[in-house]
Order: structure tokens, then C-alpha cells, then sequence
């Protein structure tokens, strides 16, 4: 570099229109993360005197990005899948927001460093000469892991970044995530006996966690459908602690490597900061449900703040689905599968596993009802055309002490079963006619043996010697219900109670078992009766 191009970003960094170059030094800067499009950290630093005179010392952070194709890391990856991940980097997008305002649009606590020039370095190559952060190594705790929720959520939610999100390179979004490697890398080795024969695999990969990983395999294009209809957001894209400098000079939150920025699913970048210190070791991923307790409500009260209007239970399913095809679904390192065991790869093994629990338990307790699912489509039944003009009356008994999900189950059946053509009309209260020997309480019998054939009280024919001249006295008839008894009996305290011409409805409910035992106390007691 000349002397007077790094002069001009002495004074823009110096913040004054002049400055002369007296000492400058650069220096590798330690880093032990590798990445795909970064091809070199530096330090600069030196000094400058402005057109003052005053002598000042500067620094500068210089980072260097280029394309995949010039990164030695994309031989890790096979031949023929090269060109389907190249699609998944964009390496120009750093360099388009630092060329920008961002910094000038963020919600306040959240910032940049200051870009004093980006200078391109080829076709595929670029220069970031940026401010150098004096960050503070501080504990990621729940609360700073709270805070750093807040902001993003408002990031994600902010109008003023909106438009710079959407005039970037696109980050990865889940459908192109799956159909440029889920589908070619992933799922074939989920299919296939390798490598959950390695042993490292098969130590902590249980064969329970093989068949939920499958299962979510299946329901991978269903998931991919959901997240398309997700709100899109501005993300971060790998808003890991990492990412997120504590400064010592000011109070926002910094954030750093913006490669992966653009519009995305609401919650993308809720991932990255849950997962990411247990991906690298830094957390035991017992941590995990006290972290999303923290981020979850704290997200969406920053999305909130911006004037959003999500969801606690929306937030949440996002943030499973995208768990599941970012985290849970690639959650086995087959990039190492061919490297010697150790310590370290048995822990890195150990917290991926723990990583698919974690995401498809929360995919799991996210699922929509089966009365929000839509249901599948069946031949429609045929109908007398004497009833199809027809109006139906159900008359429908709940315990008052019921819980309200009773209410919407039974009012989801109803419109389900009517097409929406329901209303609901409180009846009068009433008494229902029991059946002999009904679930109340009665009080204890002496004799519990039933006598059958009762004789009439004759105290001749009772002390007659021969028992074969007795009155003849006729069975007891049989105590069977009828038809319409049986049609209008009640069932239970959650029961449904119709006519006996009117169509039934599948209604679970909890006491559904105390009918049962009436009916089978009431065909016992006609049995001993029938002789």
C-alpha cells in the first residue's frame, strides 16, 4: 500500500481531513477460528501528525475476505458438491454493509465498528480497514445472554435496517441450506449404516435419537413450508457470543463478521446465540433450557420495542424449525468421521448429540394441535338427500371446573364436523335421567350376594320339608336398558349427550372410562339376572 492511501485512512480513522504518516507496523492477529471467506486478520497501528501538528496514534483492524473458490478450506468439501456450497457463502456482503449507513441505522445499544475504507482487491477479493474494538472478556451469563436477545430481537424487527437487509446478498435461508446440502450431504448419511456405525457415533447417538433424527428427516419439505410462511426479519446470521464484542470505551454491543447478514426467518439468530458456546466447548449443554427461558422472552420483547407484532408461541415454532434444519439435522460431524478419537472430538460428539435432543424436544412441544393441522383429505360420505337439509342439535355437557382447553377442543371438533356452520347456544340446566346402578355413591349392603328368585313370604312354603313343592314364583324379568335410555344416557363430567337419530362425535375426554364401567356394571347385572 502507498503511503498516501494509508494517509487518507489514518485521517479518516482520526476523524480529520489531513494527516501525515510518521510509523506504522502490521501484525497477524491472533484468531483461532478458522473461516471460508476470511482470508487474513491484521493489526496496523502507528502515528500520524494531523494539520494541527498534534502527533496521535492510530489502529486499525484490517480484515481481508475473498470468495470460496480462493479458500483453501473448500477442499474439505467433495468435488461435485463445491459448486452447490459456494451458494450458501456470499462473501461480498461485508464489504456491501460497511460500504453502507448500518451503522447509522442501528437501534441504540447496538453497533458496528467504524469502517475508515474498503478497499477491493480484485474481482473476488476486498480490504476491510476497520476500527479495532477494545473488547472486554466478560462472563456470557443468563442476563448478558438476555440482553444480547433484546437487541436482536429489535435488529430483526427495525425498519430503518430493513431495506439494507433486503438490497444484500441473501443469507441462508432454510430452503436454500436444504436443497444445496441437507439434501446431497446430510441425509444420505443419516440414511445410511455408516455412519451411525462409527464409534464415536454410535456412543452418544442412541438408538432412540437415530429414529427421532430419521423422523425429522420425513418431515424436512413440511418444516421448509412452515418456515417459508415465517415473518422475515433482519439477521445477524451468526450472532454467536463471539460475534457480540462487550467494548470497553462504550456501552453498546458491537457486532463483528455481518458475512451472513439479510433477511431471514423470525429467530434465526436466536440459534446461534443458544447453541453457540456449546458447539465450541465453552458450555455444558445442561445450560441449554435455562439460556432459551432467557433469550426467548427477551427477543420478543426487543420486537416488540421496534413496533412488531409476534408471538411468544409463533417465536417459539420458528425457532424449532430452524433448530431442527440447522442444528438437529446436520447435528453429526461426518466431517470428522475419518479422524482418530479423542478427548476433544468425544466432547465435540458428546454436545451435538445433546444439541438434537435439545432441538427436537423443543420441535416436539411446539407441534400445532391435530385441530390446527389441517386434516387429510378423505372422500366425502354419502349423505341421504332426506338429511342433508337437515338441522342437527347437540346438546353438550362440560363441568364448569372444566379447563378451558375442553372449550376449544369441543368447539374445534364442532366446526370441524359442521364446516363452520355451528352455533354454540347455552341450554338450561336439567337432570338427566340415570340408569339403575349409576356411578353415585350408594350405601353398603349387609348381604352383597344377590338371591335370585325371591319366594313370597309364606311361612308354610318356607318350612315345607320338601323343597321340590314349593310355590313356583317367575323370574326376576331383566333389567335392560333401552334404546332410547341407552342413546340419552350421560357420559361422564365432560360427557356428550345426543338423540338416538343424530350422528355422533368422536369426543375424548378424560372421563369417557367411567362410562365404560357403567355399561359393563350394567350387562354383569343382566346376565345374573337372565339366569
Amino acid at each position: 500500500m502507498e503511503d498516501d492511501e494509508l494517509a487518507a485512512f489514518v485521517a479518516a480513522g482520526l476523524g480529520v481531513p489531513h494527516a501525515t504518516v510518521l510509523t506504522s507496523s502490521a501484525a497477524v492477529f491472533p484468531y483461532d477460528r478458522p473461516a471460508i471467506t476470511t482470508a487474513g486478520r491484521y493489526l496496523v497501528t502507528g502515528s500520524a501528525r494531523t494539520g494541527t501538528g498534534e502527533v496521535r496514534a492510530f489502529c486499525f483492524f484490517v480484515k481481508v475476505i475473498h470468495a470460496y473458490q480462493r479458500s483453501p478450506l473448500r477442499f474439505a468439501i467433495p468435488a461435485h458438491l463445491r459448486a452447490r456450497a459456494a451458494a450458501l457463502i456470499p462473501w461480498h456482503t461485508e464489504a456491501d454493509l460497511y460500504r453502507s449507513d448500518l451503522r447509522d441505522r442501528l437501534p441504540h445499544g447496538l453497533t458496528i465498528p467504524r469502517a475508515a475504507a474498503v478497499r477491493d482487491l480484485g474481482q473476488d477479493s476486498a480490504a476491510l480497514w476497520l476500527e479495532h474494538v477494545p473488547a472486554r472478556r466478560v462472563v456470557w451469563d443468563a442476563g448478558r445472554h438476555a440482553r444480547a436477545a433484546y437487541m436482536l430481537g429489535r435488529l430483526a424487527a427495525s425498519r430503518a435496517v430493513a431495506p439494507l437487509a433486503t438490497a444484500v446478498h441473501g443469507a441462508r435461508t432454510p430452503r436454500v441450506y436444504a436443497d444445496a446440502w441437507l439434501k446431497h450431504v446430510v441425509l444420505p448419511a443419516l440414511t445410511e449404516d455408516g455412519a451411525w456405525a462409527h464409534p464415536l457415533v454410535r456412543g452418544v447417538f442412541d438408538a432412540r435419537l437415530r429414529r427421532r433424527l430419521l423422523a425429522a428427516a420425513d418431515a424436512l419439505p413440511a418444516l421448509l413450508d412452515e418456515l417459508d410462511d415465517a415473518p422475515a426479519a433482519t439477521a445477524h446470521g451468526d450472532a454467536c457470543t463471539a460475534n457480540l464484542l462487550v467494548a470497553g470505551d462504550r456501552d453498546a454491543l458491537v457486532m463483528v463478521d455481518l458475512g451472513f447478514c439479510g433477511k431471514a426467518p423470525l429467530g434465526t439468530d436466536l440459534g446461534q446465540l443458544i447453541l453457540g458456546e456449546v458447539q465450541t466447548g465453552q458450555r455444558h449443554p445442561a445450560d441449554l433450557p435455562g439460556l432459551e427461558a432467557a433469550c426467548l422472552p427477551a427477543y420478543l420483547a426487543g420486537i416488540h420495542a421496534e413496533g412488531g407484532t409476534a408471538s411468544l408461541a409463533q417465536l417459539r415454532r420458528t425457532h424449532a424449525a430452524l433448530l431442527t434444519v440447522f442444528s438437529a439435522l446436520p447435528s453429526i460431524p461426518i466431517e470428522h468421521l475419518h479422524d482418530e478419537p479423542t478427548p476433544r472430538l468425544r466432547s465435540l460428539f458428546h454436545g451435538r448429540a445433546a444439541i438434537a435432543r435439545f432441538a427436537l424436544d423443543l420441535l416436539d412441544d411446539t407441534r400445532p394441535p391435530a385441530s390446527a393441522r389441517p386434516a387429510p383429505a378423505q372422500p366425502p360420505a354419502a349423505t341421504p338427500p332426506s338429511l342433508q337439509e337437515d338441522t342437527v342439535t347437540y346438546a353438550v355437557t362440560i363441568d364448569v371446573h372444566a379447563p378451558a382447553a375442553a372449550y376449544q377442543a369441543l368447539h374445534a371438533q364442532l366446526l370441524e364436523r359442521t364446516g363452520g356452520q355451528v352455533q354454540l347456544r347455552p341450554l338450561q340446566r336439567h337432570r338427566h335421567r340415570t340408569p339403575h346402578r349409576s356411578s353415585r355413591p350408594r350405601p353398603a349392603r349387609r348381604n352383597h350376594r344377590r338371591r335370585r328368585n325371591r319366594r313370597p313370604a309364606d311361612p308354610g312354603n318356607v318350612r315345607h320339608p320338601d323343597r321340590r313343592q314349593r310355590a313356583h314364583h317367575p323370574p326376576r324379568p331383566r333389567r335392560v336398558l333401552t334404546s332410547d335410555r341407552q342413546a340419552t344416557r350421560p357420559v361422564g363430567k365432560q360427557g356428550f349427550t345426543r338423540h338416538a337419530d343424530e350422528p355422533a362425535l368422536d369426543l375424548q375426554f378424560p372421563d369417557r372410562h367411567r362410562a365404560c364401567i357403567r355399561a359393563y356394571r350394567r350387562f354383569r347385572y343382566a346376565s345374573r339376572s337372565d339366569g
